[in-house]
């Protein structure tokens, strides 16, 4: 957080949802979503391997925080 109490984006955490976004909007599907950031070595905040319940809740973060604008 910044002083004024705004969050920071954290880029790698940017870069992953845009890759994201990207393969949805070409007709992927969560779990080849997954598949490939495996492939490509992205990692979870854990450190971990993504899934699809990962690709899909990440999908609909994004969803929720533009209808609430």
């Amino acid at each position: 957080m910044t002083p004024e109490g705004k969050l920071l984006l954290n880029p790698h955490e940017q870069r992953v949802i845009t890759l994201v976004k990207r393969l949805r909007s070409k007709g992927y599907g969560y779990k080849l979503i997954a598949k490939y950031l495996n492939e490509k070595g992205y990692k979870t905040k854990k450190g971990k391997r993504f899934t699809h319940m990962q690709v899909k809740r990440i999908l609909e973060r994004e969803y929720e925080q533009r209808a609430a604008v």
